[in-house]
């Protein structure tokens, strides 16, 4: 079956998706995306650079499905805003990937997790969403969460710089969620997803142009595995459900549900990477999941436009 007859059954099912079901369909994704940490660390041990590895991760998608985008008078600024959001995840994620040769992952997954407050800001910012009481507040707990694990004596100057140095990933992806969301209205999940992988790529590709070979082309064919995984499991499938799904529960729910990718970080890193889970790490986590669990829908952008073959 096509892949565009499969995404335009699953847009079709999801006009009548409650919202609880749309939330727990997002937290699924978010393990999906949780498990970035095990593909990315393999390859970042076998020699491949950062900046290729985020490559790797999008390209895939931006291949399948950026001949869907139409730069139609009616559709153009849609689309320079997908491209946009992405362009700036692809270079944000960079610093997250950086951040895991010298970080564990527990410590790096929970700055990452600090983007429900940036998407909170962003779309107060860009479209005029002001955000309730319990959105304000589920965003500072993630922020604490974050501010807990810059705790003297838990890591290295060099850690606490790559940590830093993290912190685009949160900003870009919090950016994204609320363009998203206010944003792409008009465009249908499959067009966000490629102007959103397409950005992403060609953000990247000035990166590429000065790496050596070794650093791009795996060494070891079986790794090419690994890279299928990673464009497969935490970016086209996961990625396709959350823009379908995140402009039916607005953006803070979207982004607090996605929060749930933490608690996975964890495990990854506890039962791939032999990493231990501190005090730090359990209260991190259990502020993230409060966080999820007290943010309200926002139902006045419940909206998700049909797909069209032909679009």
């Amino acid at each position: 079956m096509p892949i565009t007859t499969v995404a335009k059954h699953w847009v079709n099912y999801v006009e009548d998706i409650s919202t609880a079901h749309a939330t727990i369909i997002i937290i699924l994704t978010a393990i999906c995306f949780g498990l970035v940490p095990w593909f990315a660390k393999e390859l970042l041990d076998s020699g491949i650079a950062s900046p290729a590895i985020a490559f790797y991760r999008y390209i895939l998608t931006a291949i399948l499905f950026f001949p869907v985008l139409r730069f139609t008078n009616a559709l153009k600024k849609e689309c320079y805003w997908a491209i946009f959001s992405g362009a700036c995840v692809g270079l944000g994620w960079v610093g997250y990937v950086e951040a895991l040769k010298v970080v564990p992952v527990s410590s790096v997954s929970v700055i990452y997790m600090t983007y429900p407050l940036v998407t909170l800001v962003a779309s107060w910012a860009l479209i005029g969403n002001v955000p309730n009481k319990q959105s304000i507040f589920a965003g500072f707990l993630i922020l604490i969460a974050a501010v807990i694990s810059f705790m003297p004596n838990t890591l290295s100057s060099s850690a606490m710089k790559a940590l830093l140095v993290a912190f685009s990933a949160p900003i870009a992806f919090g950016l994204a969620i609320a363009i998203l969301t206010d944003k792409l209205h008009n465009l249908s999940p499959i067009q966000r997803l490629a102007g959103f992988s397409a950005g992403a790529s060609l953000g990247l590709l000035p990166l590429l142009i000065n790496l050596e070979y070794d650093q791009v082309i795996p060494a070891d064919p079986a790794l090419w595995s690994h890279i299928i995984a990673l464009a497969l499991a935490t970016a086209l499938i996961p990625q396709y459900l959350y823009t379908t799904l995140a402009p039916l529960i607005g953006p803070a729910k979207s982004a607090m549900a996605g929060s749930f990718e933490l608690p996975t970080m964890f495990l990854v890193g506890f039962l791939i990477f032999n990493e231990s889970i501190g005090t730090i790490q359990i209260l991190s986590g259990v502020l993230v999941l409060m966080a999820i669990l007290i943010t309200p829908a926002i139902s006045s952008n419940r909206r998700v436009t049909k797909f069209e073959a032909g679009s």
